[in-house]
């Protein structure tokens, strides 16, 4: 039975043992930042059984399922390379040689290297061995590749478009932390003031904190799920639109629990810091796969319904 399932495994698993296999080289990673470790990657598994559906469990053959076990033996050799050698050490040079802040250079472009990897596994993975249509997964590790790049060669409050939407965020967080009760809150441009008794903590918020990357990698997943679906022009604007609103309801709820967190622990950045690794990772991920799901959901039902009212004028007719 074992033998068996190995030799024609079900394309799930093969895409399971990818994110396993990073899993295994560095655990630590999972539980960083978006900029600072391979958390994102959790949502691979997920995205890739919501597109595919019950054809994620269906199993290949041997002559197919072989070329996958040599893609996840290469990405066992990098894993391994990237985990023990100093590889991440030689990325961190190049980009600060680049111009890249060398408060910067240890995150973003290292990072930006590993996931753009990956995603180049990944692709190889389900699009070219697997024969699968399943983009969203790889269009969700491409825009963290890209959303990486675009930190690392603009950082912080560089980019004034995207810096643009923060100082109406921290707006609607102050509004909230206010609300709790728990202390008080004072939005001032990408600052937020937060105070409780006599202490209080300055909050600075740039446009990569502010969520900005949920909101790219949300556009990018549903322009790619909605081309796969032959979605619509129409449709496809309201489900970009409605991806837009959702983000910005996420971050603004995000950013406002490490607010309310921050007051519990105003004494205690370092605990601050710990949670807001993994705070991000913990919403977004939820939220991206019950949005596409819903999305998935919704096409279907709306495909479906002509041939519903055709069948009942049909049976009408007959009447």
């Amino acid at each position: 039975m074992i033998i068996s399932y190995v030799t024609s495994p079900p394309k799930i698993f093969l895409i399971s043992v990818l994110v396993l296999v990073a899993y295994a080289s560095d655990p630590g990673s999972f539980a960083m930042a978006w900029n600072q470790g391979r958390a994102a990657m959790i949502a691979v598994i997920p995205l890739a059984m919501l597109e595919m559906g019950r054809g994620a469990f269906s199993r290949e053959p041997w002559m197919r399922a072989r070329y996958g076990y040599m893609v996840l033996g290469v990405s066992v050799a990098y894993y391994l390379i990237w985990t023990l050698t100093s590889a991440r050490d030689l990325v961190t040079r190049f980009a600060i040689r680049q111009g890249v802040s060398p408060s910067v250079a240890p995150f973003s472009p290292v990072q930006s290297v590993d996931y753009g990897v990956t995603t180049i596994m990944l692709a190889s993975l389900t699009l070219v061995v697997l024969r699968s249509k399943a983009v969203t997964p790889v269009l969700y590790l491409g825009g963290m590749t890209a959303f990486l790049f675009v930190d690392a060669a603009l950082p912080y409050d560089s980019l004034g478009l995207l810096q643009f939407v923060v100082p109406s965020i921290l707006v609607f967080v102050g509004a909230i932390v206010n609300a709790s009760g728990l202390g008080g809150a004072f939005a001032q441009n990408n600052i937020l003031t937060l105070t409780r008794g006599g202490g209080f903590m300055n909050l600075a918020v740039f446009w990569p904190s502010a969520g900005v990357h949920s909101i790219i990698i949300t556009l990018l997943a549903t322009i790619g799920l909605s081309a796969k679906l032959h979605t619509s022009a129409n449709r496809t604007l309201a489900y970009l639109g409605l991806g837009i609103l959702g983000s910005l309801i996420v971050n603004v709820f995000r950013i406002s629990l490490l607010s309310l967190y921050a007051l519990g622990n105003i004494s205690d950045p370092e605990a601050f810091e710990r949670f807001h690794s993994v705070a991000g990772e913990i919403l977004f991920l939820p939220w991206i796969a019950g949005y596409l799901l819903w999305l998935v959901r919704r096409e279907t039902h709306f495909k479906h319904e002509p041939t519903r009212i055709k069948s009942h004028a049909v049976d009408a007719d007959r009447s």
